[in-house]
């Protein structure tokens, strides 16, 4: 796979860094403070629990792309989390996201089974590869969401392709459904990324939804 990174996505995670700067999370500020993933070394966060007036009942997570579908893993994971946002969030199961991904360059291209798609070839190549065998079911997040007790809020523009738009509403109806506590808002245009405008309404959004939440 070629994991170099385009130029979109580069100005991508620099709008991102530009927005954490001016709002939250200055340990990012100073590289020594990551791990090799450029995430904050646990290390540090237990300082700053140590060191600082930490309210635990107010933790908070935030998460996009598939940042977002990592999100919910770790709020079924944990109980630390106090409320979530994801923010065009990737869903569905590994065969929707593979297929999705496959088609969306031209998503009106014809399709049959004689059609290749290249996600789902490289997917099941990597599952072939591995050392154990493999079910898909016992890894996905939507299957467990009736375990879930953290409030999340969802954010998605309704004509974005860097993420189906369905997979947030999908997720919002199993939610409700199971009389989950959730806000899902539709977001205009196809940014997968918000703009300036849009960023600051989620962001304020996120921070009154985290205030009604806590306890």
């Amino acid at each position: 796979m070629d994991f170099a990174l385009s130029d979109e996505i580069e100005d991508y995670r620099r709008r991102v860094r530009d927005f954490v700067a001016q709002h939250i999370v200055p340990l990012e500020a100073d590289p020594a403070n990551a791990d090799e993933h450029e995430n904050i070394r646990d290390d540090v966060l237990q300082l700053v629990r140590d060191e600082f007036n930490i309210d635990e009942n107010r933790i908070y997570l935030w998460g996009h792309s598939m940042g977002g579908e990592i999100t919910l893993r770790t709020l079924l994971a944990s109980q630390q989390i106090k409320a979530a946002s994801m923010w065009s969030s990737v869903g569905g199961n590994i065969w929707d996201q593979s297929y999705y991904y496959s088609r969306s360059s031209d998503p009106m291209a014809p399709d049959s089974s004689e059609t290749r798609k290249s996600v789902v070839t490289e997917l099941r190549r990597n599952i072939a590869d591995l050392d154990s065998p493999f079910d898909s079911d016992l890894v996905e997040p939507y299957l467990y969401l009736a375990d879930l007790d953290t409030p999340i809020i969802i954010h998605h523009a309704i004509d974005d392709t860097g993420a189906a738009y369905k997979w947030s509403q999908q997720l919002a109806k199993e939610l409700f459904v199971l009389g989950k506590t959730y806000e899902f808002w539709s977001v205009p245009g196809d940014a997968h990324l918000f703009d300036d405008k849009q960023m600051e309404v989620a962001a304020d959004r996120d921070v009154a939804f985290f205030q009604s939440v806590a306890p």
